[in-house]
């Protein structure tokens, strides 16, 4: 009977230890789970704060020398200047420049004496602008007006009205009148009318200007072709034109050979909102006092430049 106790003693005894020995392996083991965690936070915390102050890291200011400072500041300037230009203009804005100018009466005079009277009036575009085209604009026009005050002279030093004076008074004006402007381009005509008894006579002298380059027009900077592209141009529109108004074609043995002799780059002419006016003297052709003016319409990109 003692036997047999001792036997389940020591029976109890091995199951006691070997659950003994099972519970410490697990504790052990849940420790060391544990420890790991704590050493995966701890590296977890130590990048994070590594992270946050490299964020917030500034270098300290360096010593710029002057050529350093001198290359930022045209870089700079460059880049402000591109974008600025980028924002101002664009492929369809075309620049125009600037002038002031003002068509004036400058000489306006009723001249009487015992024979009787004559009117006289002069007006041009006075440019107010320092431009060196504005200056040889104003140049153009006193000279011109220089030209006239010298025939009104002449004419009072001459003045032997006819009997129907006073019924019909004499004249003898030049006005001035923009007819195109556009995009820098300005073009003026200077209208003279006379009549001192016999035959009234009109006739228009164009002179056109260009501010973007600082020029006056030619009709080649018109029209296509070399000098003798543009004659022949020249000569076949007046020959068209004569054409259409009379119904019978021009024959220079009767007329004369006037068209052609003004035909040339020194053509009159002037520009419009209807295309480019072409202004022959009176008398080029019979019965013609009041001059010829023949038109050259802007859809006729075969003949025009495309500079408007």
């Amino acid at each position: 009977m003692k036997d047999l106790r001792l036997v389940q003693l020591k029976n109890n005894y091995e199951e006691i230890m070997q659950q003994t020995g099972t519970n410490i392996l697990k504790i052990i083991k849940n420790r060391k789970v544990i420890i790991m965690k704590k050493i995966l936070c701890l590296l977890t915390a130590v990048l994070m704060l590594v992270l946050i102050t490299g964020c917030n890291y500034k270098p300290e200011p360096t010593e710029v020398t002057t050529e350093q400072e001198t290359n930022t500041e045209i870089e700079t300037q460059t880049e402000v200047y591109t974008e600025t230009e980028t924002e101002v203009y664009t492929e369809t804005d075309t620049y125009v420049p600037d002038y002031k100018y003002e068509i004036k009466t400058v000489i306006y005079e009723d001249y009487k004496n015992s024979k009787g009277s004559i009117k006289f009036e002069f007006s041009k575009p006075i440019f107010e602008d320092d431009s060196m085209l504005s200056e040889k604009i104003n140049e153009v026009y006193n000279k011109i007006e220089a030209e006239y005050k010298s025939e009104i002279k002449k004419i009072k030093e001459d003045y032997i009205p006819l009997p129907d004076n006073k019924k019909y008074p004499w004249y003898y004006t030049e006005i001035s009148e923009v007819t195109y402007e556009k995009k820098g381009i300005v073009s003026f005509i200077l209208i003279t009318d006379w009549y001192m008894g016999g035959v009234y006579n009109s006739m228009k002298y164009g002179n056109t200007f260009d501010f973007n380059s600082g020029s006056e027009l030619k009709i080649n900077d018109i029209l296509y072709g070399n000098e003798s592209e543009i004659k022949a141009t020249l000569e076949n529109e007046f020959y068209k034109w004569y054409l259409d108004t009379h119904g019978f074609e021009f024959d220079p043995e009767i007329e004369g050979n006037y068209v052609t002799e003004q035909s040339g780059l020194d053509a009159n002419f002037f520009l419009a909102e209807d295309g480019v006016h072409i202004f022959y003297e009176p008398y080029t052709v019979s019965a013609t006092q009041g001059g010829i003016d023949i038109l050259i319409p802007w859809t006729n990109t075969d003949l025009i430049k495309d500079f408007y």
